[in-house]
């Protein structure tokens, strides 16, 4: 199974060859921090959509739901993403 792209997948891609050798360890850091900001931006996107028509109060219950849909979304996202 091939796994999706993501955006700085795809800008990775798009760079000229030269520009990498020239700039790497910078480019390296750069693009691990956009990785993981790519990754919580989709997490935090995908909690919002699973808790928008929850009607929990906030307490324990509400929490435990919140960490299990976490845990679902990150699995998701690794399964969907990241290479083998």
């Amino acid at each position: 199974m091939s796994k999706e792209k993501t955006a700085v997948d795809w800008f990775v891609k798009q760079l000229p060859i030269r520009i990498i050798h020239s700039y790497h360890s910078e480019i390296i850091k750069v693009l691990e921090m956009e990785k993981e900001k790519e990754k919580s931006d989709w997490i935090n996107g995908y909690l919002s959509c699973a808790m928008k028509d929850n009607n929990l109060p906030y307490g324990i219950e509400y929490l435990n739901l919140l960490a299990d849909k976490e845990i679902e979304a990150e699995q998701y996202y690794n399964d969907t993403y990241k290479k083998d």
